[in-house]
Order: structure tokens, then C-alpha cells, then sequence
């Protein structure tokens, strides 16, 4: 029931089209939190995902578990940007997000606004469609991020650390800078091992490599002061490597606001369908919160457009100079076979139904003659 308030209280707040995260993951069933309470969220658990949309996620910092969860319990600032989150639920505070005052407090949860929350949908001036070469989530975001201000920039920077090794694991003693960063950690593991905890600093030990856990996961940090990070495990040949990066969040803030500038709101997003127009003066290119897909039909000025797209999952729609008219519609996989193969099936069924009636009426006759 408090779920639900906090949802509605954030709806009423702020009207507008956004996604939330809730990371403070408590059961399985939270990772549904979206469909149970009706936000749009960029944690899923489904038997039936969008194979693109699980990869970019993962490539993002979001890993996928089973091919069918996306895990969710930490923020990665600049990716909840590019993704629309506008609002996180957390227990924790996180460099950059702002508590939300008006907004009350349920389950121990705060709410945060992102403030470099990038628009569901704005136009670019230019767009290459590229082959990403990045070895991992944080220099990948680096590449979004250039794609789509049109120069190369480096939201992310590998950070140093000393290493430590320990009677029960490793300790990490990260060398941070100082100014305006949120910082994060990865030990870029292949598989999962028990027992193992990552503690930061004095803060309370998490459990890492295993069922439901992070692979990126968020240092608290201060301004020029070092953070220790130690892994609490039996295998600690596994935590010699790990990636250490700080988020400027000045750089992001800088690019947020030169993105939102040309931000869109005259579409209209409604379920499996959307319409409306863009109007751009020299043409460009409408960036879109909607996973590319093969079941979305895009139609510009009534003519039928293929889509690019931007870290192989987002939609890049190329525009025209003056007004476009957008319309798209998705179609559910295999819907028409689906019915086809139910009314095949109940045809099946009502004919075994009818053969075997009559063959019990012929059996009740044959007993009277």
C-alpha cells in the first residue's frame, strides 16, 4: 500500500512521461514493481524479453540474470540519463540525485530526482551510426555520449587504486579526485562465488558475485578524499582487476542541458502506438526511448522509415527539414499465427468433443437393440 502512495504521489507531482527506479530490491517479485504499481521502470523480470533491450541494458551496467531479469539496485547516473529515469526510490543517497522534499518517504525509501535526466525524446543535429568498440560499461556510455553531442568526451575516467591483500579477501584504497563525481566500481567477474560481501569504506557489507547482485556498484565518496573497497571472499585470485570510474557530473550536467534544449513534446506515447510531430528547422535526428525492434512500423510524412540506432538499442529516427508527421505502431510477435494455431486447437477440441459423443451414443443404442 505505501508502494503505491509513494508511486501516486510521484505521478501527481510531476505529470509528465519519465521512468522510475526503485534500488532497494527486497524479493524477486520487485523486479515486476513497474507492473504491479504502473510506472514505467527500466528493471523487468519476464519470460519473454526483448532480447536487444536486455543487451543494452547489460552493456549500460545493468547486468541481466537468467536471460530474463534486468538487475536494478544501484543508480548508475548516467545511464538512468540516457535511459529517462527521471526518479529513483533509494535508502541511500548517491552523488548528483536530489532528494525530493515533497514527495514522502515510504519503506525506507527516499525519492530522488535525476537532474540530468535527458528528455524521452529530443533531436540531435547529426548521428553516425558506429560499431562500438568499448571493453566495458563505462567507456561504452563514454561512446553514447559522444555519438550523440557529436564530439568525443569523456563523461568517465579510470580511476587508480592501491591493493592490499587480506587474510579473508582484498582491500582497494581508490585514489579519488576531487570536484563533482559519483564513483563506481566493477571486479568485471565471470561467474558467481559464494559468500563473497563487498564492504565500502565504513558503510554496512553488501553481497556481491551472487544470485540478484550487481556487477557495477556505487562508492561513496567525498571530494579529494581516498575510499577503501574490500572484497570479503574465498576466492580473491577472482578480485585482482577490478575497474574503478568517476562520473563527472559537471560534464553530464553540461551535456544534459545542451540535449534538452531541443527536447520534443508534441509526441504522443500510448501503449503499442505513437503519433504526433516534430518540427525541426534543418532536419536532424529524433532520438527515441523505444527499443529497436522489428515489430515497430515507423512511418514519416506517410512514408515508411527504417530506423537507426543508438548503442544498438534505442530508436534514431532521421527527419526531414519543416514538419514531421510521426506515426508507429507496434504488432505483437506471431500474434496472427497465435490465434490461428487457438482456433486450429478449439476446432481440434470441438471435433474430438463430437466424435466422442457420438460414439457414446451409438454405444447407449446398441445396448437397447
Amino acid at each position: 500500500i505505501n508502494q503505491q502512495k509513494q508511486i501516486d504521489e510521484i505521478k501527481n507531482y510531476d505529470s509528465g512521461f519519465y521512468r522510475i527506479s526503485n534500488i532497494t530490491r527486497r524479493t524477486d517479485a520487485s523486479y515486476n514493481d513497474s507492473l504491479a504499481y504502473g510506472f514505467a521502470s527500466n528493471a523487468s523480470y519476464t519470460s519473454c524479453p526483448d532480447n536487444m533491450q536486455l543487451k543494452l541494458i547489460d552493456r549500460l551496467g545493468y547486468r541481466t540474470e537468467g536471460e530474463c531479469i534486468t538487475v536494478v539496485n544501484t543508480s548508475v547516473v548516467a545511464a538512468d540519463s540516457l535511459l529517462g529515469v527521471k526518479y529513483i526510490l533509494s535508502d541511500t543517497p548517491i552523488n548528483g540525485l536530489k532528494p525530493v522534499k515533497d514527495i514522502s518517504g515510504y519503506n525506507s525509501n527516499t525519492v530522488y530526482e535525476n537532474p540530468y535526466c535527458l528528455p524521452m525524446t529530443y533531436v540531435v543535429d547529426s548521428f553516425k551510426q558506429t560499431e562500438y568498440k568499448a571493453k566495458n560499461q563505462f567507456e561504452f556510455q563514454n561512446e553514447l555520449y559522444s555519438q550523440l553531442i557529436g564530439e568525443k568526451t569523456e563523461l568517465y575516467t579510470k580511476l587508480s587504486a592501491t591493493k592490499k591483500q587480506t587474510q579473508d579477501g582484498v582491500i582497494y584504497t581508490i585514489n579519488v579526485p576531487k570536484g563533482n563525481f559519483a564513483v563506481y566500481g566493477d571486479f568485471i567477474l565471470d561467474g558467481f562465488y559464494s559468500g563473497t560481501k563487498i564492504k565500502i569504506g565504513k558503510n554496512e557489507a553488501f553481497d556481491y558475485a551472487a544470485w540478484l547482485t550487481p556487477n557495477i556498484f556505487y562508492v561513496p565518496t567525498e571530494s579529494g578524499k581516498n575510499q577503501t573497497v574490500r572484497a570479503i571472499t574465498e576466492n580473491p585470485e577472482e578480485f585482482q582487476t577490478p575497474h574503478f570510474y568517476a562520473l563527472d557530473l559537471d560534464k553530464l550536467s553540461d551535456i544534459s542541458g545542451r540535449l534538452s534544449e531541443n527536447a520534443v513534446e508534441t509526441l504522443t506515447y500510448d501503449g503499442d502506438r505513437i503519433y504526433g510531430s516534430i518540427e525541426s528547422e534543418d532536419g536532424g535526428f529524433a532520438v527515441l526511448p523505444v527499443p529497436v525492434s522489428d515489430n515497430w512500423t515507423f512511418e514519416i510524412n506517410g512514408r515508411e522509415v527504417t530506423p537507426l540506432s543508438l548503442g544498438d538499442g534505442l530508436t534514431v529516427l532521421p527527419l526531414s527539414a519543416g514538419l514531421n508527421e510521426v506515426s508507429a505502431e507496434y504488432t505483437i510477435p506471431f500474434l496472427k499465427f497465435g490465434i490461428l494455431v487457438t482456433l486450429l486447437g478449439l476446432l481440434l477440441i470441438a471435433a474430438a468433443a463430437v466424435v466422442t459423443y457420438n460414439k457414446k451414443l451409438r454405444d447407449r443404442l446398441a445396448v437397447f437393440l
